[in-house]
């Protein structure tokens, strides 16, 4: 046969109906390419990650300079991304390098004075392990499970209209915003949302390529009201004392530009000065927004954005908060990677809420699950377990009075990063709604119903 190794031509145009099942199977079997279907390919051959670790201050300052240069025509750094810091002498920091900037970058390095190296590649080339999860995706998005596959934009939509269908008033799913581009924002509620009933808030997908926390998001969905169907004596006591809020995608033009174009963008796709685009929608709340762990550089990964709340996808989780905060006891938001359950405030190192212990006893007993359960979570304050964060959606709730807000890194620790095969979203689902079930059974225990 004849292997093809270009985009032509696009299905688009072929003379031929190709439809989604046997697309998948030439997918699968090297017969059609990605790009053909409109998905990201190419875009990452021959682009690698560097981890950094820097034990001397003029490295340090290196890296953040690197940092600074993102956009910058003629820059070292012009196309580098941070993924990861820079953050403090002898901490990790992870840098997506671009294959034609590879070169450049490494010989401006500066040379170790120890005997060992402060950097290693720890990815050769992530264009092939993108196409390998792209035609594994394709394939698995055939099944009716969703928890099979990374679901589309379009598909996490009709999961949520298919799952209000079938369970009736139990379930109502509401537009809460629009994005930049103009696509819907939604959650689904569950349970008997009474005005004496507390709400547990959970969001995913604020950074676009964290494909793991959606599909969570979606296990959640589906395991919950399965349960409630089931008469599952765990799930109705969550639902006897809890109603749950869970928008599985804050950021669907991150998202879907994701699928279609560069697998690893985070941002928003709002555009912006100099030819850039998206906001970092984590650091653009407006809780201290503008602090440490931010950037005022509109092509940095962690462009705060303009001002406060500047991105219409901020404003609408913004304005849901509040209007339901009187009631919200505890909000969660899910991101990926790095197996960490964190409670704000993560604005600056030394500074935490004043609740921070009653935060945490919830957080530990989660962990200890989760540790039964084979997987290891870093947990405590945000910038002590990670790095300062302005501006972060966990840190505004707990400013406006929500006890127990966290935001947690699902799996893995680095492995996979953000390419987590498909397989281990059942896993990773199973394991944290069953660390999700302790933590709320200590939050049901440990509070009363909130006076309106």
């Amino acid at each position: 046969f004849i292997q093809l190794d270009t985009c032509w031509p696009p299905v688009s145009t072929m003379s031929v109906k190709v439809n989604s099942a046997f697309a998948s199977a030439l997918l699968a079997f090297g017969l059609l390419l990605p790009c053909q279907l409109g998905l990201p390919t190419t875009r990452n051959q021959g682009d690698r990650l560097i981890v950094f670790v820097p034990t001397r201050q003029a490295q340090l300052d290196w890296l953040e300079l690197i940092h600074s240069q993102a956009g910058k025509p003629g820059e070292v750094g012009e196309n580098v991304r941070f993924w990861f810091g820079p953050g403090l002498l002898n901490q990790e920091t992870i840098v997506f390098v671009p294959g034609g900037d590879y070169g450049r970058l490494v010989s401006a390095i500066p040379s170790s004075q120890d005997t060992y190296s402060w950097w290693t590649v720890q990815k050769e080339n992530l264009g092939k392990l993108v196409t390998r999860e792209t035609r594994a995706n394709a394939v698995r998005r055939r099944s009716s499970d969703i928890s099979s596959a990374y679901r589309t934009y379009q598909e996490i939509l009709n999961f949520l209209d298919q799952t209000q269908s079938t369970c009736g008033s139990f379930c109502s799913v509401e537009k809460f915003g629009t994005s930049y581009e103009g696509r819907d924002l939604k959650l689904i509620k569950i349970g008997d949302d009474l005005p004496s009933k507390r709400i547990i808030w959970i969001d995913a997908g604020i950074h676009a390529r964290e494909w793991i926390a959606p599909a969570t998001a979606l296990y959640f969905i589906d395991k919950i009201v399965q349960g409630y169907k089931s008469s599952d004596s765990t799930i109705k006591s969550m639902l006897d004392n809890f109603a749950f809020y869970i928008a599985p995608l804050l950021n669907p033009d991150g998202y879907v530009y994701t699928f279609t174009t560069n697998r690893f963008w985070r941002k928003t796709r709002s555009a912006q000065a100099g030819g850039c685009y998206g906001v970092d929608p984590n650091r653009n709340f407006g809780y201290h927004w503008g602090g440490q762990g931010t950037s005022s550089n509109p092509c940095a990964e962690t462009f705060r954005g303009s001002s406060a709340f500047s991105e219409p996808e901020t404003r609408a989780v913004r304005d849901k908060l509040l209007a339901i905060r009187l009631r919200t006891i505890s909000f969660i938001t899910m991101h990926s990677y790095g197996q960490d359950w964190m409670v704000p405030y993560g604005y600056a190192y030394n500074v935490s809420v004043d609740n921070y212990a009653q935060m945490m006893r919830p957080v530990q007993a989660a962990a200890d699950k989760l540790k039964s359960l084979g997987r290891n979570y870093d947990i405590g304050n945000s910038a002590v377990v990670t790095y300062p964060a302005a501006g972060a959606s966990d840190d505004y709730a707990a400013s406006i009075g929500v006890p127990y807000a966290h935001t947690i890194e699902l799996p893995d620790t680095g492995q996979y990063g953000f390419l987590l095969p498909q397989s281990e979203i059942p896993r990773v689902g199973l394991e944290t709604l069953e660390a999700l079930k302790v933590y709320l059974g200590y939050i049901a225990a440990a509070n009363q119903p909130r006076d309106e």
